[in-house]
């Protein structure tokens, strides 16, 4: 049988030839100097990336190899998107200085971010951790034109909505320990965003099954796209406006001047509404720190690691939340300008021991300021003992007429003792009207600042900078950097050698040995070793390494955890790269990126060590080609935003090729494909998991974890749906042809997500009340929250399942 295949096929000149519209016997000429006969060709199995003949092989061994290629691909996916939202997160961090008003009618400059916390929210940041999916449907649409079109793009957008949804809010419920609880924040933008949401999936069942059935319409892609900037606008509103979009902004009047003026030295500790705009860590942040430990990415450490872009939340010396989100602008309009308003103007501040004083700002605002107004106070034991570390004070501040601040002054008392910080707080006790109109009501806004006492009687911690340094062979000798952290009061010294590895003393380097000299505020020294000819080519594989050890620590100080600095020598000149100002220096950033990514960043301590090391090589392809994109730190970040667009483009071309060749070799429709694998693997909902529980654990609201879901569901239906549709119309429209799309069982999906959809977003009101959306009071409370929100997303892979291979009809839906 087989020969008459063959010679049907080499005498017939019209046999068909192997497509996505062709199954059967058939022949494949795609290849220059050959062709493959197929008498049982499956029409799914055809794809440009195909080599000669593997379809030949068995589907159970073509699963298996595409099952795995699809799983190295994930490293790539997630490595080369966080180097995308790498340059998206240093475009968003722009600020600049905007005129203001304050109370008093005086024009402020004010520095504010150029991003709109919502706008970046539901745009780069949303577009940053969606690329994924709506550039896989804008690619699935383009290779597709003047064919069948694909259905797989599509089918991740809704699959990765109803993941993100369900299965993201269940695992960060759960992570929580029992009793703890996360709040959104900014609750009227979620609702806003989860608003638009819904109606964005709403409006795809509608173009798909009602308004022109099977077809999508040039002016329904053209709707579609508009939603994107109209969603984007208003919810700007509601987040600058609340919604009273025709009032002022929140930002246009300030409580003070936020900058310093001569009359005080303390300029940069002024209260600033809104609280809001605070910096917080965004959801790329916690991204950022998931693929990091996914393997490594030199994008990655200067995004988490960057101290101008740490959160400013106060818990860095206290260790205790900030309450500064506690106060809203939109609230503080709410209660009516008639009422006076007291507070303590920061949360929280630290004072060193030697400073002998703290001084606590308390501020009224609005009423009638020409009142007289006592505010009673009194300072109260935290962590530091009254007549030890401070003294106690209790009495009355006096507000005569037109003044709005005054100050509690707290006497701080100094020892030479080392010791940990120490905190206590100031609180406000009771505020009343003395002169004037008695029956003005005055509210507390904010009772309490907490106030840390650090300690400056500590010799400190003495340790290397980094774990690992690189010194050049042609240098003559390698430098290795000491720091002193956490104190620099006394004279202090310590002791380091070297010790032999691969390198060898008296072949490599000359064994060194000696004393490091730290004198009162010294916080860095440099530790020189000489280095010895080498006849040897050295090479990557051949790198010879030694060891330099710090030991027997004097003067208080206290020897830190990087006690031990690994040196390699490598070819070429490393010498004097030691940088004092932290000038930004595009080639030295370039290499260091390169050098991330072929070596290895883990400590032979490690008892996973053998898991980072297999990490590493598994993703060191994508590391390397991550490595070629331009640092996020140069030119504002549009360089690295651009190129990386480009190369997940080129990347997300080949992982759909795979993830469709994997659903035809194991019987998965494209629908289900793309709604199962690809959603969790190509939309990298499953490193958004490992954020968003990140996020939940380290921050003191929901927003990072589950605040974004829904604005990201929304930007992927508008931007993922809309640009496709729009290139496609305009495409087959200059053809005089329809675009024709069957809905089949995807139209069933949307509306099952729908309707699934509101069960979830009402059990998430309702946990709300309860405490917050996230979290529970006891274990059996989070795993039956958690029960209930996979059962959800299990239930809609089943039913959409169910319906796509024809087991119940879609009744009309």
């Amino acid at each position: 049988m087989d020969g008459t295949y063959l010679e049907a096929a080499l005498e017939g000149p019209l046999l068909a030839h192997c497509s996505k519209s062709q199954s059967g016997f058939c022949v494949d000429t795609t290849y220059p100097r050959g062709a493959v006969v197929y008498y049982d060709f499956e029409a799914c199995s055809s794809s440009m990336i195909n080599l000669p003949g593997i379809n030949l092989l068995p589907n159970w061994l073509l699963g298996v190899m595409w099952a795995l290629f699809l799983a190295w691909t994930f490293f790539g996916i997630a490595i080369i998107s966080d180097a995308f939202v790498a340059g998206i997160e240093v475009i968003t961090a722009k600020t600049h200085m905007v005129k203001r008003h304050d109370a008093r009618g005086n024009i402020v400059m004010r520095e504010e971010p150029v991003w709109n916390w919502a706008v970046a929210n539901i745009t780069l940041l949303a577009v940053g951790t969606s690329s994924p999916e709506i550039l896989l449907s804008l690619i699935d649409t383009v290779l597709t034109l003047g064919q069948t079109n694909g259905k797989i793009g599509a089918a991740c957008i809704v699959g990765s909505a109803a993941y993100n949804l369900f299965a993201i809010t269940a695992v960060c419920t759960v992570s929580l320990k029992a009793g703890e609880f996360r709040k959104i924040e900014h609750f009227k933008v979620f609702m806003w965003t989860t608003t638009w949401s819904m109606w964005a999936y709403l409006w795809l069942w509608i173009v798909y099954k009602r308004v022109s059935p099977n077809e999508v319409e040039l002016w329904e892609a053209w709707v579609t796209l508009a939603f994107m900037p109209v969603f984007v606008g208003t919810t700007y509103m509601v987040d600058t406006r609340g919604w009273r979009w025709f009032g002022g902004h929140k930002n246009a009047i300030v409580a003070v001047d936020t900058v310093a003026d001569e009359e005080s030295s303390e300029g940069d500790d002024k209260f600033l509404l809104p609280p809001g705009q605070v910096s917080k860590h965004s959801i790329l942040y916690y991204r950022a720190m998931v693929v990091q430990n996914m393997g490594g990415l030199g994008h990655v450490p200067k995004l988490v690691q960057d101290p101008s872009r740490m959160s400013h939340d106060g818990r860095a010396l206290s260790g205790r939340p900030s309450d500064a989100g506690s106060i809203n602008a939109h609230d503080v309009e709410a209660m009516g300008e008639h009422i006076t308003k007291v507070l303590m103007k920061s949360p929280e501040i630290s004072v060193l021991e030697s400073a002998g004083t703290a001084k606590i700002s308390v501020m009224r605002m609005h009423g009638n300021l020409k009142d007289t107004l006592c505010v009673r106070y009194q300072t109260r034991d935290e962590t530091a003992v009254n007549g030890l570390d401070y003294e106690t004070a209790e009495g009355e501040l006096i507000f005569g007429p037109g003044e709005e601040e005054k100050e509690i002054v707290v006497t701080i008392l100094d020892d030479d003792m080392s010791e940990p910080d120490v905190m206590f707080s100031a609180n406000i006790v009771s505020a009343e009207i003395t002169e004037g109109d008695r029956s003005h009501e005055v509210r507390v806004l904010r009772k309490a600042t907490m106030v840390t006492v650090v300690d400056d009687d500590d010799g400190g911690v003495v340790m290397f900078e980094l774990p690992t340094w690189e010194a050049g062979a042609q240098d003559g000798f390698a430098q290795v950097v000491v720091i002193r952290r956490h104190g620099a009061d006394g004279n202090v010294s310590i002791d380091y050698a070297t010790k032999d590895g691969s390198a060898l003393a008296g072949k490599h380097f000359a064994a060194t040995k000696g004393k490091l000299e730290f004198n009162t505020g010294d916080v860095r020294k440099i530790i020189q070793i000489p280095l010895l000819p080498i006849s040897s080519e050295i090479t990557p594989m051949t790198m010879p390494a030694f060891r330099v050890m710090l030991t027997n620590p004097t003067g208080g100080v206290v020897l830190g955890a990087r006690k031990e600095c690994r040196v390699v020598m490598v070819q070429g000149t490393r010498s004097l790269e030691v940088i004092d100002d932290g000038a930004f220096n595009l080639w030295t950033a370039w290499r260091e990126q390169f050098k991330e990514a072929v070596l290895p960043a883990f400590s032979e301590e490690e008892d996973t060590l053998w898991v980072s090391i297999v990490l590493h090589y598994l993703s060191i392809t994508y590391k390397l080609i991550a490595a070629c994109i331009p640092p996020a730190d140069w030119s504002e970040g549009y360089p690295c935003f651009l190129i990386a667009l480009g190369v997940l483009c080129a990347l997300i071309a080949v992982v759909k090729e795979v993830a469709e060749m994997f659903g035809c070799a194991v019987g998965l429709s494209e629908l289900m494909t793309g709604m199962s694998i690809v959603a969790l693997i190509l939309c990298t909902s499953l490193p958004d998991t490992f954020a968003s529980r990140l996020a939940a654990l380290n921050d003191d609201t929901a927003d990072a974890a589950i605040g974004n879901i829904m604005g990201s569901n929304a930007c992927n239906v508008f931007l993922g749906m809309g640009i496709p549709w729009v290139i496609a119309t305009g495409f087959y429209s200059a053809k005089g042809e329809p675009y024709v799309t069957e809905a089949g069982s995807l139209g069933f999906s949307l509306l099952i997500f729908f309707i699934l959809a509101v069960v979830g977003i009402t059990g998430i009101l309702v946990r709300r009340q309860q405490g917050g959306e996230l979290g529970g009071s006891t274990s059996r409370m989070q795993w039956s929250i958690f029960a209930g929100f996979i059962s959800l997303w299990l239930l809609f892979l089943l039913l959409t399942g169910l319906n796509d291979y024809g087991h119940i009809s879609s009744v009309g839906m």
